[in-house]
């Protein structure tokens, strides 16, 4: 691996240890009247501040595994991956439910869209696993929607125009529609021209990686180790794709500081600041 990329690389995890602090303090009350506390009070709102805290938990832990993987200066060439999707993810749902200077009433909407789809996601599984209900526990499916009812009573549901069912006025952005909001950037080429580099790059890297795809595990550089046969075949051992590898570290840990320095300013004040906090 590259100099820089061990360098880019090995700062984003430095600063992996301030990013846990931060979310564990967040388990303290917000202060009287932030919009954190006015939302954690409303059960409709609550949903965003639950479901960022936990997909963040989710994110810092996937982040944790990879630094201490990094730390052993043996990095597998595609496992990393796996890792780096799981807590890309957790970081921009998080990032999206907690974006700055999101009115209130948007706030609220994407509060009922995050936890409409935790419930459907919930609702798969049990359908699959075919779970009953025991006693007055409750299936996914009827949580969902006594759930969307209540949001439909404020605004903040409306029936399908086909199905009639409930959906949320502002659903969860597709995963492949987070990476690109979030993480899509520009590129200089060469010639000087600059073209638009869409973020969900990112996650079809990764999933390709997860899923073993051929062409992914034989993006990094090939050093042969054996001469051609007559076939013109040889074994060649995968070194690894720098760039891909620096990106899968350093990106999810910025997507999980943004996300984090925006809950601690909704944890703050009733609205976001003109100025943004030092």
């Amino acid at each position: 691996m590259s100099d820089s990329s061990v360098t880019a690389i090995a700062e984003a995890m430095a600063g992996l240890p301030e990013l846990t602090s931060i979310s564990h303090s967040y388990l303290e009350p917000a202060s009287p009247g932030s919009r954190a506390d006015q939302m954690l009070s409303d059960e409709l709102g609550a949903c965003a501040f639950h479901i960022a805290s936990t997909s963040l938990a989710s994110a810092l832990d996937h982040l944790t595994t990879m630094k201490r993987v990094f730390e052993t200066a043996l990095l597998p060439p595609y496992a990393l991956y796996a890792l780096a999707r799981s807590a890309h993810e957790g970081a921009l749902v998080a990032e999206w439910l907690m974006e700055p200077r999101l009115a209130i009433d948007d706030h609220f909407a994407r509060s009922v869209g995050a936890q409409f789809d935790d419930y459907g996601e919930r609702s798969k599984l049990e359908q699959a696993a075919n779970i009953r209900p025991k006693g007055s526990a409750e299936l996914a499916v009827t949580r969902r929607a006594q759930f969307m009812a209540k949001a439909h009573a404020r605004g903040l549901a409306r029936p399908n125009a086909k199905s009639g069912e409930l959906e949320p006025t502002r659903p969860l952005l597709g995963i492949t529609n987070l990476f690109d909001r979030f993480e899509s950037h520009d590129r200089t080429l060469p010639d000087g021209s600059v073209v638009k580099v869409s973020g969900s790059v990112l996650f079809r890297a990764y999933s390709a990686f997860a899923h073993g795809k051929q062409w992914a595990n034989l993006l990094g550089r090939l050093e042969p180790v054996t001469a051609p046969d007559a076939n013109r075949h040889q074994i060649a051992v995968v070194i690894g794709s720098d760039a891909i590898l620096e990106r899968a570290y350093v990106a999810p840990t910025a997507a999980a500081r943004r996300a984090l320095d925006a809950i601690g300013v909704y944890r703050s004040h009733s609205n976001w600041p003109a100025d943004p906090l030092p």
